[in-house]
């Protein structure tokens, strides 16, 4: 995510990532709120695969796995529709 903003720094704290963040989104919370329940932000290395599709539905889908382990009364579901 550093990469992606600019930032050389690498040992920024994580209120300072996403104020920068805040800013590059125009100042969208909501934006914010979804690139952190994606997961995007977390110290977890993401492997990459054959597109973004495919490497986001990989990472939502161990998230989910944990999520059900963690919490039992709470169900997730995605849904990806291809045309």
């Amino acid at each position: 995510m550093c990469n992606l903003l600019g930032i050389t720094d690498y040992n920024i704290f994580y209120d300072n990532l996403k104020n920068q963040l805040f800013e590059r989104t125009g100042r969208n919370a909501s934006r914010i709120k979804a690139i952190e329940d994606l997961g995007l932000l977390s110290e977890e290395l993401v492997v990459k695969y054959g597109n973004p599709i495919d490497t986001i539905s990989k990472l939502n889908s161990c998230c989910a796995q944990f999520q059900q382990i963690k919490k039992k009364t709470k169900n997730e579901i995605m849904l990806v529709r291809f045309d």
